[in-house]
Protein backbone atom coordinates (compact mmCIF):
# COMPACT_ATOMS: atom_id res chain seq x y z
CA UNK A 1 0.00 0.00 0.00
CA UNK A 2 1.36 3.42 -0.96
CA UNK A 3 2.24 5.82 1.89
CA UNK A 4 -0.24 8.64 2.57
CA UNK A 5 1.11 12.18 1.90
CA UNK A 6 1.55 14.48 4.87
CA UNK A 7 -1.65 16.31 5.76
CA UNK A 8 -3.84 13.43 4.57
CA UNK A 9 -4.97 10.17 6.16
CA UNK A 10 -6.77 6.98 5.16
CA UNK A 11 -10.38 6.47 6.23
CA UNK A 12 -11.81 3.14 7.43
CA UNK A 13 -12.96 2.51 3.87
CA UNK A 14 -9.45 3.11 2.54
CA UNK A 15 -10.24 6.52 1.02
CA UNK A 16 -7.52 9.18 1.36
CA UNK A 17 -8.96 12.24 3.12
CA UNK A 18 -7.74 15.36 4.93
CA UNK A 19 -6.19 14.64 8.34
CA UNK A 20 -8.35 16.56 10.81
CA UNK A 21 -5.75 16.08 13.55
CA UNK A 22 -3.13 18.06 11.64
CA UNK A 23 -4.20 21.27 13.38
CA UNK A 24 -2.96 19.80 16.64
CA UNK A 25 0.59 19.98 15.24
CA UNK A 26 0.42 23.73 14.59
CA UNK A 27 2.28 26.18 16.79
CA UNK A 28 0.12 29.08 17.91
CA UNK A 29 1.59 32.57 18.00
CA UNK A 30 0.11 36.01 18.54
CA UNK A 31 1.05 39.58 17.62
CA UNK A 32 -0.40 42.09 20.05
CA UNK A 33 0.16 44.97 17.62
CA UNK A 34 -0.80 45.23 13.94
CA UNK A 35 -0.95 48.09 11.47
CA UNK A 36 -3.98 48.29 9.20
CA UNK A 37 -4.34 50.39 6.06
CA UNK A 38 -7.57 50.69 4.12
CA UNK A 39 -8.05 52.61 0.88
CA UNK A 40 -11.65 53.59 0.12
CA UNK A 41 -12.08 54.07 -3.62
CA UNK A 42 -14.89 54.05 -6.19
CA UNK A 43 -15.05 50.50 -7.55
CA UNK A 44 -14.46 51.77 -11.09
CA UNK A 45 -10.78 52.22 -10.14
CA UNK A 46 -10.43 48.73 -8.69
CA UNK A 47 -8.79 47.16 -11.74
CA UNK A 48 -6.11 49.82 -12.18
CA UNK A 49 -5.43 49.90 -8.44
CA UNK A 50 -4.98 46.12 -8.38
CA UNK A 51 -2.56 46.26 -11.30
CA UNK A 52 -0.59 49.04 -9.60
CA UNK A 53 -0.34 47.18 -6.30
CA UNK A 54 0.47 43.85 -7.94
CA UNK A 55 3.45 45.46 -9.68
CA UNK A 56 4.90 46.27 -6.25
CA UNK A 57 5.22 42.57 -5.44
CA UNK A 58 8.14 42.16 -7.84
CA UNK A 59 11.73 42.94 -6.90
CA UNK A 60 12.54 44.88 -10.07
CA UNK A 61 9.59 47.25 -9.54
CA UNK A 62 10.43 47.67 -5.85
CA UNK A 63 14.07 48.48 -6.63
CA UNK A 64 13.01 51.04 -9.21
CA UNK A 65 10.62 52.66 -6.73
CA UNK A 66 13.27 52.71 -3.99
CA UNK A 67 15.66 54.49 -6.33
CA UNK A 68 12.96 57.01 -7.26
CA UNK A 69 12.39 57.87 -3.60
CA UNK A 70 16.12 58.34 -3.11
CA UNK A 71 18.79 56.65 -1.01
CA UNK A 72 19.18 59.48 1.48
CA UNK A 73 15.59 59.10 2.70
CA UNK A 74 15.94 55.36 3.25
CA UNK A 75 19.23 55.78 5.07
CA UNK A 76 17.29 57.88 7.56
CA UNK A 77 15.03 54.91 8.33
CA UNK A 78 17.42 51.98 7.88
CA UNK A 79 21.13 52.54 8.35
CA UNK A 80 23.52 51.24 5.71
CA UNK A 81 26.03 48.95 7.38
CA UNK A 82 29.77 49.53 7.21
CA UNK A 83 31.22 47.91 4.09
CA UNK A 84 27.75 47.25 2.63
CA UNK A 85 27.52 48.11 -1.07
CA UNK A 86 24.50 49.94 -2.45
CA UNK A 87 23.34 46.76 -4.21
CA UNK A 88 23.61 44.77 -0.97
CA UNK A 89 21.75 47.51 0.86
CA UNK A 90 19.03 47.46 -1.81
CA UNK A 91 18.69 43.68 -1.47
CA UNK A 92 18.33 44.05 2.30
CA UNK A 93 15.59 46.64 1.82
CA UNK A 94 13.76 44.31 -0.57
CA UNK A 95 13.99 41.47 1.98
CA UNK A 96 12.55 43.76 4.66
CA UNK A 97 9.68 44.84 2.40
CA UNK A 98 9.02 41.19 1.56
CA UNK A 99 8.74 40.42 5.27
CA UNK A 100 6.38 43.29 6.03
CA UNK A 101 4.01 43.33 3.05
CA UNK A 102 2.73 39.95 1.91
CA UNK A 103 -0.55 40.86 0.24
CA UNK A 104 -3.84 42.73 0.42
CA UNK A 105 -7.57 42.12 0.14
CA UNK A 106 -10.29 43.86 -1.85
CA UNK A 107 -13.97 43.92 -0.91
CA UNK A 108 -16.89 45.87 -2.34
CA UNK A 109 -19.54 47.78 -0.39
CA UNK A 110 -22.68 49.38 -1.79
CA UNK A 111 -23.01 53.01 -0.73
CA UNK A 112 -25.22 56.03 -1.19
CA UNK A 113 -23.79 59.54 -1.19
CA UNK A 114 -24.80 63.18 -1.48
CA UNK A 115 -23.33 64.75 -4.60
CA UNK A 116 -24.25 68.31 -3.62
CA UNK A 117 -24.84 70.51 -0.58
CA UNK A 118 -27.69 69.53 1.75
CA UNK A 119 -30.96 70.48 0.05
CA UNK A 120 -34.70 70.30 0.65
CA UNK A 121 -36.80 67.69 -1.15
CA UNK A 122 -38.13 70.44 -3.42
CA UNK A 123 -34.64 71.64 -4.33
CA UNK A 124 -33.42 68.07 -4.82
CA UNK A 125 -36.35 67.37 -7.14
CA UNK A 126 -35.51 70.50 -9.11
CA UNK A 127 -31.92 69.25 -9.47
CA UNK A 128 -33.18 65.93 -10.82
CA UNK A 129 -35.33 67.71 -13.39
CA UNK A 130 -32.19 69.54 -14.55
CA UNK A 131 -30.23 66.25 -14.76
CA UNK A 132 -28.11 67.22 -11.75
CA UNK A 133 -27.09 64.61 -9.21
CA UNK A 134 -28.13 64.77 -5.56
CA UNK A 135 -28.24 61.25 -4.08
CA UNK A 136 -25.95 58.85 -5.90
CA UNK A 137 -25.54 55.08 -5.69
CA UNK A 138 -21.86 54.13 -5.75
CA UNK A 139 -20.00 50.92 -5.05
CA UNK A 140 -16.91 51.47 -2.92
CA UNK A 141 -13.84 49.25 -3.10
CA UNK A 142 -12.07 48.67 0.21
CA UNK A 143 -8.40 47.80 -0.37
CA UNK A 144 -6.97 46.57 2.92
CA UNK A 145 -3.49 45.73 4.19
CA UNK A 146 -2.87 44.04 7.56
CA UNK A 147 0.74 44.11 8.76
CA UNK A 148 1.65 42.20 11.95
CA UNK A 149 4.34 43.90 14.02
CA UNK A 150 6.97 41.19 14.25
CA UNK A 151 8.63 42.58 17.38
CA UNK A 152 5.40 41.68 19.25
CA UNK A 153 5.28 38.13 17.91
CA UNK A 154 4.87 35.80 20.90
CA UNK A 155 4.33 32.03 21.19
CA UNK A 156 0.89 31.34 22.62
CA UNK A 157 0.77 28.80 25.40
CA UNK A 158 -1.53 25.83 25.04
CA UNK A 159 -4.81 26.48 26.81
CA UNK A 160 -4.35 30.26 26.94
CA UNK A 161 -7.72 31.86 26.19
CA UNK A 162 -8.36 35.25 24.65
CA UNK A 163 -9.04 36.95 28.00
CA UNK A 164 -5.71 35.73 29.40
CA UNK A 165 -3.97 36.82 26.19
CA UNK A 166 -5.45 40.32 26.41
CA UNK A 167 -4.45 40.71 30.05
CA UNK A 168 -0.93 39.51 29.26
CA UNK A 169 -0.43 42.07 26.47
CA UNK A 170 2.44 44.38 27.44
CA UNK A 171 2.47 48.08 26.51
CA UNK A 172 4.46 48.94 23.36
CA UNK A 173 8.18 49.52 23.88
CA UNK A 174 10.66 51.47 21.77
CA UNK A 175 11.27 48.54 19.39
CA UNK A 176 7.53 48.27 18.68
CA UNK A 177 7.20 52.02 18.14
CA UNK A 178 10.18 52.02 15.77
CA UNK A 179 8.79 49.11 13.75
CA UNK A 180 5.37 50.79 13.44
CA UNK A 181 7.10 53.97 12.26
CA UNK A 182 9.14 51.99 9.74
CA UNK A 183 6.04 50.24 8.37
CA UNK A 184 4.34 53.64 8.02
CA UNK A 185 7.29 55.13 6.12
CA UNK A 186 7.66 52.16 3.77
CA UNK A 187 3.95 51.89 3.08
CA UNK A 188 3.45 55.56 2.29
CA UNK A 189 6.51 55.83 0.03
CA UNK A 190 5.86 52.59 -1.84
CA UNK A 191 2.14 51.79 -1.90
CA UNK A 192 0.33 55.05 -1.12
CA UNK A 193 2.17 57.18 -3.65
CA UNK A 194 1.65 54.54 -6.33
CA UNK A 195 -2.11 54.35 -5.69
CA UNK A 196 -2.59 58.12 -5.48
CA UNK A 197 -0.84 58.58 -8.84
CA UNK A 198 -3.06 55.90 -10.37
CA UNK A 199 -6.43 57.33 -9.33
CA UNK A 200 -7.57 60.04 -11.72
CA UNK A 201 -10.76 62.09 -11.91
CA UNK A 202 -11.90 61.73 -8.28
CA UNK A 203 -12.46 64.66 -5.92
CA UNK A 204 -11.00 62.78 -2.94
CA UNK A 205 -9.00 59.66 -2.10
CA UNK A 206 -9.37 58.29 1.43
CA UNK A 207 -6.92 56.17 3.41
CA UNK A 208 -7.57 54.93 6.96
CA UNK A 209 -4.56 54.01 9.10
CA UNK A 210 -4.80 52.10 12.38
CA UNK A 211 -1.38 51.83 14.00
CA UNK A 212 -0.90 50.87 17.60
CA UNK A 213 -3.39 52.85 19.69
CA UNK A 214 -3.94 55.58 17.10
CA UNK A 215 -6.27 55.94 14.14
CA UNK A 216 -5.88 58.46 11.33
CA UNK A 217 -7.72 59.40 8.17
CA UNK A 218 -5.71 60.80 5.24
CA UNK A 219 -7.55 62.55 2.43
CA UNK A 220 -6.07 63.59 -0.91
CA UNK A 221 -8.24 66.38 -2.31
CA UNK A 222 -8.21 67.50 -5.91
CA UNK A 223 -7.04 71.10 -6.10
Amino acid sequence: MKPVPRGLCRSDSGEIIEDRNLAAERNRVSCFEIVKYEFLLPAVHCGRTRDTLDALFYTDTIKQRLKEVGWAQYHHWIKQEDGETEEEYLERLCALISEKFGGYSISHVSGRYRAAALASREDAARMLVNDERYLVDETTASVRFLIPIQSTRTPQQSGLNMVDLHEATPPPDSAVTEEISLVHSLFFNLFVEAVVRTIQGEDEIWLVEEAGRSRSLYVWERS
